[in-house]
């Protein structure tokens, strides 16, 4: 059966968490469970997504567009859902993310540009 979900036009963030980023990190990245798709709310912050300036997929499939204050605006329109559509839109966006294989997590400590390594890897603490 063919999927109705279309593959997204542009990257999509949450705004709170590109903020987290920044403090935590110092830069922004591009989460991957807010590109899936069908994902159009933070199941985090249980915010919809912002639309970024960046193209999913450039012309030039080696170019690199990293999420910055200037892809990823704060004046970005936020889209409201009523509480019910905003419950479904969660789930849909929790099935999702159960779908992604969780072996790989950043190393504890790291930058979000670093190396990512293997679960096994993982430290805790």
């Amino acid at each position: 059966m063919a999927s109705t979900f279309k593959e997204k036009e542009f990257f999509y963030y949450c705004p709170i968490c590109a903020e987290d980023d920044l403090q935590t990190y110092g830069e922004m990245y591009w989460h991957l469970p807010h590109q899936l798709p069908g994902v159009l709310v933070c199941t985090k912050h249980q915010i919809s997504l912002s639309k970024s300036l960046a193209t999913f997929r450039p012309t030039n499939q080696h170019h690199y567009v990293a999420a910055t204050r200037e892809t990823c605006p704060q004046l970005a329109p936020v889209i409201s859902f009523c509480r019910k559509t905003m419950g479904h839109l969660l789930e849909i966006a929790k099935e999702a993310e159960r779908l992604v294989p969780a072996r790989l997590h950043l190393r504890s400590g790291s930058n979000p540009s670093d190396v990512l390594a293997p679960s096994s890897e993982k430290r805790t603490g």
